[in-house]
């Protein structure tokens, strides 16, 4: 509680200053009149003793310190103390010793205000506005004292101290000194429980004396000094009795609930927190600097006489540790946080929960309405345990580029677990992609730009969820079309390579380069293989069929090629390891490795295989390793098989075998291949290629070790068990061949392998055997859009699309020159060409056949991707003339068929959207990076699995230049179903959008009619959750809402996604998407509106 006996001026503030270099003075300015400052330390009109300020090092503090204000000029003066905060209608007593170094008048004042920003008193709050400025003569002190009464309205306050010349203004050079400025709670219901009971215990006569001083005393009386007294006296006793008190703890239940001030972390003591941490079991985070207070402390120049800060001098300067937060409280707001972290949980009892982390970002974010913006916390980040993913409006994020954040979350959660930190709602999905990345993909020059066919296999998922796009259907059910290329990587950061087909009879792969390096064969020196997969698809035997040979052919009749050693030319370093089924006759649903050591001339003993793997205990990478000992000979070779690269070996064996291997060294001329198929020209050995997406793969031409011991002294030793460890190995992996693809380009066809000789470190290419070398041999197919350098573009659709110009500078049938400046998309270059048609009744027409540049060749319009086009007057193929027309792309906006030029033509494009047979591709305005759908039903690996009961939002920036009839012209953009149909469906019906999602028996439907422009971009969000229910929102707009009425159970969760409609040679290019993202949460309004300012 308030006393009447606290100054409510901090030390600093009531003593001008913290140190005798202080240039802040306490916060005292100057308001009006023109003086200098100087501060004067411990120099004090008389002893300063205070009794009532605990833990204050009075000998530091004895004499206490002046300011004088010396005017510069011939004016009075005004000067203000720091704001102090108040209650509006208590009374307050103010007093100041001042004195004048010339005869003149000092005028005491109190300003109140609104709050502590404003500097405009409210109204009637010049309390001693009817008080004359007191007369001083020179150098006579004079020590005014007032009683103020806070008006309605204030709750904050100021002292005013007005100096003027005894008849004008204050001559030049005269000097207004300050000391001891007190501002105190004065009222009387201001005192303690133990001042209440001793003064209420006095005699009555006592009391009655007391109340009615000014009656006993013939002079003028501060009204009740015993009652003054007795709080004095008692003020420790009061502060005891109010802490015990404020223990006590009041139940809702018993009236209004009052929380225990030892228990409450937003109201404790400060010196109560680190108590209240532990009975939490919150480990507290100093939050000044980057959570930790050293860098705080770094930058603190205390009360020494240098001026380099973070030395001890420095903070011997404190009276307390937590002076150093009186001195910058803006700085260092280490209690507040303390406090927040308790309340919260964050890194206690409540640690690790997202709705925890939410609400402590909350504490953090620069802003007073946290609420207001988006902070949300998603788990299983890339579908891994371990990753969280935070995403914060950058506006309002304390460290937007640092990472204050972050380091906080991550002192909150589980050991071994990492979060990271975005704030672009896109990125913060569950599987979307970069449209500015899938033109690299097709043309490997960064500056390729403008439209074109995409010609790899994937559209790579940027958020780590393996969504990819795949262009590729899958060639068997066994080993399934999982991307064809390099993309992001699952589960972690970083790059992987997604196994796919080449074409219809070639599988995807990884090849080294040959090099010495890649030779095993023949090897006496023993070897170690690993190999780190994910999204694998393990094999399973049906019953064998009558075999023969050796081995048997049925044995391992489903094998799964790895990884293998091969030989350019010839038939020797022929290695390999698999993953297989079907050791016995009877059908195999276990999978196990296998390696065979000469697979041209497989054999009854040059092969070894593992124990069952338990691959439903891998939910994420799986790492795959074989080791042979050194010698020649048969020797037994060791399986493994675990999580991570780093986990014990020697804990996740999975068996053992002996072989003899008959393989020898090819040399120079050795190379590695990885996945695709193996081919031993149908052999035993043969294998179809694994179907998974590998990480790394590493070969040793020695065996691993992992011993090593450690010199760490005694002292550090760990303890394990009871027991001091001090032998232990720290083992970092140096292959021979080191193919780790984390660090590969997304899209990349080439990339290099790490390798190692012994004593040389240096690089092996790696190609990448990815799909089809041009677009006509993948099963699907897309366009990519580019803006050239931001810069709009204009594509030339394909396929019977024509754009005509005509006006007043055109007649008849004359011929004109046409100049068109083309781009070449794969490297982002212009050109120009030129051809002379003649005008159709005063029209100039352009058709897809057209040929640009007149010469008969195949440079023909249809497809082109263009900057401009300039029609001329001449006829002689030089574009030499007067110019007539200009076309831009903008000058035909992207809602409308026609526009008018720079020259006052007029533009008309026709598109044709022919039947689903014909190749066709729209013309437009290209102004933003995109996906354009072409031809047939592209899938998404790794779909979402959603159920009747699921949660989730589809974002999409789309755009049409078509439309239809409502119920019979419908187009499919985006299905997420099951193989009972259930599931999601957004797709155009006519001028509407809609989606739907059903059970079978129920579904909930949203639209939305886009008429009557087409070819705009539009924001859709699609989000559905039992409390908002299914509901389309069209550019940050609400546009359609369903009740959750879907409960029945699906029969499956949904297992695929499938974008835009038709079979492979069926057209629908329907739609363009500028953005798309899948996110297993609905999304709230406030990130619907925040996506709406990162989406344009």
């Amino acid at each position: 509680m308030p006393y009447r006996t606290v100054n409510l001026l901090s030390d600093t503030q009531a003593n001008f200053g913290a140190s005798p270099t202080a240039t802040d003075f306490g916060g005292w300015t100057v308001g009006s009149g023109a003086a200098s400052t100087h501060f004067l330390y411990k120099v004090g009109a008389y002893n300063k003793y205070v009794p009532n300020k605990p833990g204050v090092d009075y000998s530091g503090t004895y004499f206490g310190s002046s300011i004088g204000f010396k005017t510069t000029s011939s004016n009075n003066i005004t000067i203000f103390s720091p704001y102090v905060n108040i209650e509006a209608g208590k009374r307050y007593l103010v007093h100041i010793f001042s004195a004048l170094s010339v005869a003149g008048k000092i005028k005491l004042d109190v300003e109140f205000y609104s709050d502590t920003s404003s500097t405009t008193p409210i109204a009637n709050s010049n309390y001693a506005s009817g008080l004359s400025a007191r007369a001083v003569a020179a150098e006579s002190p004079y020590e005014p004292n007032w009683n103020f009464t806070a008006p309605v309205g204030s709750t904050a306050a100021r002292i005013k101290v007005t100096a003027e010349g005894s008849s004008g203004a204050l001559a030049s050079d005269s000097i207004l000194l300050l000391f001891d400025p007190i501002f105190s709670d004065d009222a009387h219901t201001s005192w303690g429980p133990t001042t209440s009971q001793v003064y209420n215990d006095l005699p009555a006569f006592m009391q009655l004396d007391d109340q009615n001083i000014n009656d006993v005393q013939s002079n003028n009386q501060r009204d009740a000094p015993l009652q003054r007294f007795v709080e004095t006296l008692c003020y420790k006793m009061d502060q005891v009795t109010d802490t015990i008190q404020g223990f006590d703890y009041t139940r809702a239940t018993e009236g209004t609930e009052s929380k225990s001030k030892l228990t409450d972390p937003l109201t404790a003591d400060a010196n109560y927190l680190l108590w209240l941490a532990c009975v939490t079991g919150s480990t507290l985070l100093a939050s000044g600097s980057g959570f930790t207070p050293w860098a705080a402390l770094e930058s603190y120049d205390g009360g020494d006489a240098g001026t380099t800060p973070g030395e001890w001098s420095d903070y011997e300067s404190l009276s307390t540790w937590l002076g150093l937060q009186d001195h910058d409280p803006e700085f260092f707001d280490t209690v507040d946080s303390f406090r927040n972290q308790i309340d919260t949980g964050f890194t206690g009892i409540h640690a690790g929960r997202p709705d925890t982390i939410v609400n402590f970002i909350r504490t953090m974010l620069d802003t007073s309405t946290p609420t207001d913006h988006t902070v949300v916390v998603m788990s299983d980040d890339m579908d891994n345990d371990f990753r969280s993913e935070i995403l914060v409006d950058s506006t309002v994020d304390p460290d937007p580029t640092g990472n204050l954040i972050i380091n906080a979350v991550n002192n909150s959660l589980p050991a071994g677990a990492q979060a990271v930190k975005t704030a672009n709602v896109m990125e913060s999905g569950d599987g979307s992609y970069d449209m500015s990345t899938i033109m690299g993909g097709t043309h490997s020059n960064a500056n390729a730009e403008g439209v074109t066919k995409i010609t790899q296999s994937l559209i790579s998922d940027r958020d780590g969820y393996a969504r990819h796009v795949l262009m590729n259907s899958s060639t068997s059910a066994n080993y399934p079309e999982i991307g064809g290329g390099i993309g992001n990587a699952h589960f972690s950061s970083g790059s992987a390579y997604y196994y796919g087909e080449v074409d219809a009879t070639v599988e995807g792969r990884l090849e080294t380069a040959t090099s010495a390096l890649a030779d095993l064969g023949g090897s006496t020196t023993g070897w170690d293989i690993i190999l780190q997969v994910t999204d694998l698809t393990a094999p399973t035997a049906a019953v064998g069929t009558a075999g023969s040979g050796t081995p048997l052919s049925w044995l391992f009749r489903e094998k799964r090629h790895l990884i293998s050693g091969q030989h350019n030319g010839g038939a020797t370093n022929d290695w390999a390891l698999y993953i297989v089924s079907g050791l016995t006759f009877e059908p195999d649903t276990q999978s196990r490795l296998l390696f065979v050591e000469g697979y041209n001339t497989a054999n009854a003993t040059n092969y070894a295989y593992s124990d069952p793997i338990d691959l439903a205990s891998f939910d994420k990478d799986i790492c795959f390793r074989v080791s042979k000992p050194a010698g020649s000979g048969e020797k037994t070779i060791s399986f493994f098989a675990q999580s991570s690269l780093y986990e014990d070996w020697s804990s996740n064996a999975i068996g053992s075998g002996a072989i003899t291997g008959v393989t020898s060294s090819a040399g120079a001329s050795a190379y590695i291949q990885v996945l695709g198929e193996l081919t031993a020209s149908g052999t035993w050995s043969d294998a179809s290629p694994a179907s998974c997406a590998v990480k790394r793969a590493m070969v040793f031409n020695a065996p691993i070790s992992f011993t090593g011991s450690s010199s760490t002294s005694s002292s550090a030793h760990a303890v394990l068990d009871g027991s001091e460890v001090s032998d232990f190995g720290a083992f970092t992996y140096q292959p021979t061949v080191d193919i780790d693809v984390s660090s590969a380009s997304v899209y990349g066809g080439s990339f290099n392998a790490a390798t190692w000789n012994g004593s040389t470190a240096g690089t092996l290419t790696v190609t990448v055997k990815d799909s089809a070398a041009a677009s006509t041999e993948l099963d699907f197919k897309m366009i990519t859009g580019k803006t050239k350098s931001g810069t709009a573009l204009w594509y030339f659709g394909e396929s019977q699309d024509t754009l005509a110009v005509s006006g007043s500078n055109f007649s008849g049938s004359t011929s004109y020159d046409v100049k068109t400046t083309v781009v070449d998309v794969s490297d982002g270059s212009t050109s120009e060409k030129i051809f002379t048609p003649a005008a159709s009744s005063g029209v100039v027409t352009i058709t897809t056949a057209t040929d640009a540049d007149g010469t008969g060749g195949t440079t023909l319009f249809g497809g082109q991707t263009i900057t401009k086009i300039e029609v001329y007057d001449s006829t002689n193929g030089s574009a030499s003339g007067s110019r007539v027309a200009y076309f831009l792309p903008t000058t035909i906006g992207a809602s409308a068929t026609a526009g008018t030029d720079a020259d006052s033509q007029t533009w008309t494009l026709t598109r044709t959207f022919p039947a689903v047979g014909t190749a066709y591709s729209p013309s437009q305005y290209v102004n933003k990076n995109m996906l354009h759908a072409y031809e047939g039903t592209p899938t998404m690996h790794n779909p979402p699995k959603l159920e009747d009961y699921s949660n989730f939002s589809v974002v999409m920036q789309s755009r049409r230049f078509w439309t239809g009839s409502e119920g019979a012209a419908t187009y499919e953009v985006l299905n997420i179903k099951n193989a009972s149909n259930q599931g999601l469906r957004i797709f155009y019906d006519g001028p509407k959008i809609k989606a739907t999602y059903t059970d079978g028996s129920t579904t909930e439907a949203v639209e939305w009619t886009e008429a009557p422009a087409y070819g705009e971009w539009h924001l859709i969000v699609v989000r559905r959750d039992p409390t908002n229910g299914f509901q389309l929102f069209v550019n940050g707009t609400l546009r359609s809402t369903a009740t959750f009425a879907v409960t029945g159970a699906f029969t499956t969760a949904t297992t695929t996604a499938t974008f835009s409609e038709g079979a492979a040679d069926e057209y629908n290019p329907r739609f363009a998407l500028a953005e798309f993202g899948f996110f297993k949460r609905s999304l709230t309004d406030i990130e619907i509106a925040l996506l709406g300012t990162q989406i344009t």
